[in-house]
């Protein structure tokens, strides 16, 4: 792991260190064991503490930091355990209070496979989560934790939302509602949207296993 453009109140030594974040601007987040491309972000504040506990393993302790580019903006605390050749064992909770759907591969660890977040940049072009409580928890070499293993959830407002489960079908667009993400489920409940121009209403929408590629839809209402 690495970061281009940190600045901050720093102490380090050989065992471990602590950096303090006021105010971050055109940062650069590397975990290329974990996800595919860099985080870039325009704030970042808050504190961070890590221990070399091994030669192969660092555990970094988040407190309360904040972050924000065009993609996101939220909060998370808590840890996150390096080990070489491992995507690593985490901890996270926090909230995003905004996230563009159309962006939320991007965010997603290596370990769900790159057909599954290319499916998902497609069928989620459109549209924004809010007001999300976020959880992660568990060895990111199981992720999504299809087995109970660990915890991934959002689940937050959904703002014009556009869902293109398959190019065959009828997009459902302009969803107002709920959008939830639990280790491999998607979920999003409708309160109202439109599928070819018509309004429907109190619609839901799952996915039972986004790791299934071509896997199914279930539609109600």
């Amino acid at each position: 792991p690495s970061a281009q453009g940190l600045s901050g109140q720093l102490e380090f030594s050989e065992r471990g260190g602590r950096i303090r974040l006021r105010g971050q601007q055109n940062t650069q987040l590397h975990l290329p064991e974990v996800f595919a491309q860099a985080w870039s972000l325009q704030q970042l504040e808050g504190d961070l503490s890590w221990q070399r506990q091994t030669a192969q393993h660092i555990a970094v302790e988040v407190h309360q930091l904040r972050f924000a580019n065009s993609d996101l903006a939220g909060e998370v605390e808590g840890r996150y355990d390096y080990h070489s050749g491992r995507a690593g064992d985490i901890h996270l909770t926090g909230q995003l209070h905004r996230l563009q759907a159309s962006q939320v591969a991007r965010y997603l660890p290596l370990v769900l496979d790159s057909e599954v977040r290319q499916w998902l940049a497609q069928a989620l072009p459109k549209g924004e989560a809010k007001a999300a409580q976020f959880r992660l928890i568990g060895d990111l070499d199981r992720f999504p934790f299809a087995d109970g293993g660990g915890e991934f959830s959002v689940e937050g407002q959904a703002e014009g939302v556009t869902l293109a489960f398959d190019p065959a079908w009828p997009a459902i667009e302009n969803i107002q509602g709920t959008l939830s993400f639990h280790n491999e489920k998607l979920t999003i409940t409708a309160k109202q949207a439109s599928v070819k121009g018509v309004q429907v209403h109190e619609v839901s929408a799952e996915i039972p296993d986004l790791a299934a590629v071509g896997g199914h839809l279930f539609l109600s209402g």
